[in-house]
């Protein structure tokens, strides 16, 4: 994606409003700085579409089994027509939105479970390079919102954060390879058929990193992802390169994907410049059988709510830095009425993050790994007052708190596995963001 800042003349902004949200917001269209009181959201599609956005016109914690619900509700109450601090109508169109992997408070994280917010300006840029800049004005409900730092808990259910991210063991080499014997126990007994497991490295620096840098260089190193980036107005920010789309919906169109099976890819490039590893990872019979455990789940997710649920033939092999995957893309039409959160809420946790059967995955996920994955795997995206949006898996990705980062990576489990390959799968993985932290 080319920055918005490489032509900023023709973007025409509104700075009427000459206010310290104006000021910041200028300097983050212009690749500058990130403000560091408000919420901000970067947003990068494979296709070239962005979003930047910054402020807080209304905003909400979701916590709970309920929180994709909850904020469609929430939001509903907020889209209508409200009325400005000058006393004109004004609407709330688009909000902006994370989540955690599980149902539960993001432990240790220092983030809550469900973040939500209006932002007040917000600039998109589509696929064909057409720039809007918009403004949402403050809710009003006992006082200007935008102006308080953070996410005011009195918007939605009480989720506890802690200020800092404490301490935590990783795996040991031992304990990976027990937990991936006790997994593939389970698949040979028959009450499990997938499960994904992450590792997770939690990394120090002298200073505080460069977040603006960092998500620089995801852009030019991984431009077939989706880049992403949100901060939450006190501290601590999550960011990544996800090679996976959960769910779009448009104008009742809905696109989804497969993406599991997994291989190193040959660095530099041109060492395999016969692909003879994407040829090898498509003929694989253990990837391939991962790969098929999570397309069976996308369509079963979809068929209950949409129409002519259609998924490519054969997987195609998506090329990143570090790693290959198997994906196969997924199109449907939604039932009227369908909200993007619907489908995002039917769709995760996919057994390409979770396992197969879900329930039975997740408690083997919470019995054995050793610290909550916090978004690491989530949702993140946005969605409007129509019902559309787009939100990828927060995978590739790291919460930055100050100098202090936490990364995951993680390695489906399925008949067949070995404990070494996939410990290296997870260390590829975290590689990806590695690579962007040393930028910043």
């Amino acid at each position: 994606m080319t920055s918005p800042t490489d032509n900023p003349s023709k973007l025409k902004l509104d700075l009427r409003a000459a206010d310290t949200t104006a000021d910041r917001w200028r300097s983050l269209v212009e690749g500058r700085s990130i403000p560091g009181a408000l919420p901000v959201f970067l947003w990068e599609t494979p296709e070239g579409e962005s979003l930047v956005a910054c402020g807080s016109a209304t905003q909400f914690q979701a916590g709970g089994p309920p929180r994709f619900s909850a904020s469609r509700k929430w939001f509903a109450g907020n889209a209508g027509i409200r009325i400005d601090r000058d006393g004109s109508p004004q609407s709330i169109g688009l909000a902006v939105a994370g989540f955690s992997f599980a149902e539960t408070a993001a432990t240790g994280w220092a983030a809550s479970d469900g973040i939500a917010f209006a932002p007040e300006r917000i600039l998109r840029i589509d696929r064909d390079r057409k720039a809007v800049e918009t403004r949402q004005e403050p809710v009003l409900s006992g006082g200007r919102e935008a102006d308080r730092p953070g996410f005011d808990a009195a918007a939605g259910p009480a989720v506890p954060v802690e200020d800092t991210v404490p301490a935590r063991p990783e795996w040991s080499e031992a304990a990976w390879e027990r937990a991936v014997r006790a997994a593939l126990e389970e698949i040979e007994a028959g009450r499990l058929e997938k499960v994904v497991l992450a590792r997770c490295r939690e990394i120090e620096v002298p200073r505080a990193w460069n977040l603006l840098t960092v998500y620089k260089a995801m852009r030019e190193t991984y431009p077939s992802s989706f880049r992403f980036l949100l901060t939450d107005g006190r501290g601590s920010a999550f960011l990544g390169a996800s090679p996976e789309r959960l769910v779009s919906l448009r104008g009742g169109r809905v696109e989804a994907e497969a993406v599991a099976g997994t291989a190193r890819a040959a660095i530099p490039a041109d060492r395999d410049p016969e692909g003879a590893r994407a040829a090898s990872l498509l003929a694989d019979p253990k990837e391939r059988r991962e790969h098929e455990v999570v397309l069976r789940e996308v369509l079963s997710a979809l068929t209950p709510c949409c129409s002519g649920v259609a998924a490519e033939p054969e997987p195609s092999v998506q090329t990143h830095r570090h790693l290959l995957h198997l994906r196969t893309r997924v199109t449907a039409d939604a039932e009227p009425g369908t909200h993007v959160l619907d489908l995002v809420s039917r769709l995760h946790p996919t057994p390409a993050v979770a396992g197969l059967p879900r329930a039975a995955a997740l408690e083997f996920i919470r019995e054995w790994e050793p610290r909550e994955r916090g978004w690491y795997a989530g949702p993140i995206g946005w969605f409007d007052s129509g019902g559309n949006g787009d939100f990828t898996v927060g995978l590739r990705s790291a919460l930055v708190r100050g100098n202090r980062a936490l990364l995951f990576g993680g390695a489906g489990i399925v008949a067949g596995s070995d404990p070494a390959r996939e410990w290296g799968e997870c260390e590829a993985k975290m590689e990806s963001m590695l690579d962007a932290l040393a930028h910043g």
